[in-house]
């Protein structure tokens, strides 16, 4: 049992302390929604963004149930021209300038996540949102899922939220 505890010690110290899951920091997660949840990031490693430059975001959605499998859509188009997640996004100067969210029919499939698994998504959020003011930006992910109750065979929607992201956009020189 030490031995076991010693080797979990290094590997969460060989790792910098992320997460097993999607190799992202503990706590850089969204509050647990119906056994879902939400992490955002950037793409890259980059830590500041050059005005001009595509912001491509890192989405995940994981089931944290230890029982149940959960099934997501998962369209073939864009994600970004299909409105198929909600972007909260606030400039440095303290302005609401999220993208309209227009959510649009699209085709697809259907992901089924089991217990602990996660799908990810990659969006250019520069497509439909101007980071062009230098400064911090805060940006949050929602997505609405549904649940079907099986006694009533009511649907349920819901929205899942991601943890928010802190974007420095800098001047191109």
């Amino acid at each position: 049992m030490k031995s076991a505890l010693l080797l979990l010690t290094v590997v969460v110290l060989m790792t910098g302390g992320r997460g097993l899951v999607g190799n992202i920091k503990a706590g850089e997660w969204g509050p647990v929604t119906n056994n879902l949840q939400m992490s955002l990031r950037l793409q890259c490693a980059q830590v500041e963004i050059k005005t001009n430059e595509p912001v491509r975001l890192l989405i995940q959605v994981r089931n944290v149930s230890t029982n149940e499998v959960i099934g997501i859509p998962r369209p073939k188009e864009a994600i970004e021209k299909i409105g198929y997640f909600s972007f909260d996004v606030v400039s440095p100067s303290g302005r609401d300038i999220s993208p309209a969210s227009r959510p649009k029919p699209y085709y697809g499939s259907a992901r089924f996540l089991a217990p602990g698994h996660s799908e990810d998504f990659k969006v250019d959020l520069s497509r439909i949102c101007n980071l062009e003011e230098i400064g911090t930006y805060k940006i949050i992910a929602r997505r609405t899922e549904t649940r079907t109750d099986i006694r009533t065979k009511e649907v349920i929607p819901f929205e899942v939220r991601s943890n928010p992201l802190y974007v420095s956009v800098v001047a191109d020189k």
